[in-house]
């Protein structure tokens, strides 16, 4: 079919009210609005209830072309030129939209919103389209000033903790398999790796300005219970893991060791994470071959 590029309106003797639209098609896309299925498929949009209401008086509307176009983007132009005028003059528009690509310009009510989030809440879309997103989003690549607006909207945000526990059930599931294990994991690497790695991080400080970002990103930024809830319980966790000195001695808690020892635990578990001596003990966890 050849394309024809216009801008039209549509309009009735019987009515003060107008719909002003564009088409690729020529008179194609103008004549649609009154098929059953158009409005069937919208049946709320204005220009649907207009013109469901003149069919039912027996009347159709007319077709009157307002502009030939040559290219897509001045039609889009003209589109939201004539609208703009329509307005401004003070004509009763059926458009919801200033025209152009998308709704720019349409706002939904609040009980529009509401309802909206009704019917979509706890829906689950299928696999077939989640596979359809992820085709259609292959190769695609943010823009700045999306990324940036990404980050303004999630900053100071935590995760809720039902995310938080599906994603940590996803990666327990993902680490079981060896080669993911092998290359996203410390234990993966090689001997040779690790030491490169950390000769290579050795030494490296952060500069004022890096210091002072991380700072002001977290700054009155409030865990959430859940997320302290959390933390204590890793802590716990991570206090509770038995380890021994270099005679053989196992201790089931950092703080066992500090009472029998006369050591501050923060000392302890210094020389556990760094691998160092401390009051003359050193420290391996028993899990460490």
């Amino acid at each position: 079919m050849k394309k024809r590029l216009l801008v039209y309106v549509l309009h009735h003797d019987s009515s003060l009210s107008i719909y002003v639209g564009k088409s690729s098609y020529g008179l194609l896309r103008p004549r649609e609005h009154a098929k059953p299925s158009q409005i069937e498929t919208h049946p709320n949009w204005p220009v649907s209830r207009w013109v469901k209401k003149l069919q039912d008086q027996g009347f159709r509307y007319t077709i009157t072309v307002l502009e030939d176009c040559s290219s897509a983007k001045e039609l889009i132009a003209a589109e939201m030129f004539y609208i703009a005028y329509f307005r401004s003059v003070g004509a009763r528009l059926l458009n919801c939209s200033d025209g152009g690509e998308g709704p720019i310009g349409f706002r939904h009510t609040e009980e529009t919103k509401r309802k909206i989030g009704d019917i979509h809440r706890g829906k689950k879309l299928s696999q077939e389209q989640l596979d359809a997103l992820a085709k259609a989003n292959v190769g695609r690549k943010m823009t700045p000033e999306q990324r940036q607006h990404l980050s303004d909207v999630k900053r100071g945000k935590p995760r809720p903790l039902s995310v938080r526990i599906a994603v940590s059930a996803a990666q327990t599931e993902r680490m079981k398999n060896p080669i993911w294990k092998a290359a996203f994991t410390t234990s993966g690497h090689t001997p040779e790796a690790t030491a490169k790695r950390a000769a290579k991080l050795r030494g490296r400080k952060l500069s004022a300005e890096t210091c002072a970002k991380m700072s002001a990103s977290k700054t009155g930024v409030k865990l959430s219970p859940e997320r302290c809830a959390l933390q204590k319980q890793a802590l716990r966790t991570f206090h509770a893991r038995p380890f021994k000195d270099q005679h053989g001695t196992v201790y089931k808690t950092q703080a066992e060791a500090a009472e029998k020892l006369s050591i501050d635990s923060r000392s302890i578990s210094w020389a556990l994470a760094n691998k160092k001596i401390t009051h003359g003990y050193s420290f391996t966890y028993t899990d460490v071959q």
